[in-house]
């Protein structure tokens, strides 16, 4: 019987902030479905494509470019990328300390630190 696996701590409750993700689909460059609101960003989307923008990209021998977007609100996308321990986002614990440990071992190596930006401007 496999483990349990400790679940992480939510960040928002979908039923109380509504849809903070979003899906944006182009077809040649241009908007077929723009910031449409999704639940979650692991998504499956199905681009239909009309027989114009076919028969244009067949006339015009440039190939059918389809993009799919997922985005969403800052806050959110930031939750959804620190669940990657390698993340080191703006103003976040993680780089703080990703910082003091470059110093220690800087330290240790005997290599001087520059100045920072407070030091330099008082």
């Amino acid at each position: 019987m496999p483990e349990t696996r400790q679940s992480i701590m939510p960040t928002y409750d979908h039923r109380e902030t509504g849809d903070r993700y979003w899906v944006t689909s182009t077809v040649n460059g241009h908007p077929i479905a723009w910031r449409q609101p999704i639940e979650d960003p692991f998504v499956r989307h199905t681009v239909h494509v009309s027989w114009r923008d076919l028969l244009s990209s067949l006339i015009r021998r440039r190939g059918l470019s389809v993009e799919v977007t997922v985005g969403g609100d800052a806050g959110i996308v930031e939750d959804v990328l620190e669940l990657n321990a390698n993340y080191l986002g703006p103003n976040c614990t993680r780089r703080e300390e990703f910082h003091r440990d470059l110093l220690i071992a800087m330290d240790l190596m005997d290599i001087d630190v520059p100045p920072t930006a407070e030091e330099t401007n008082p």
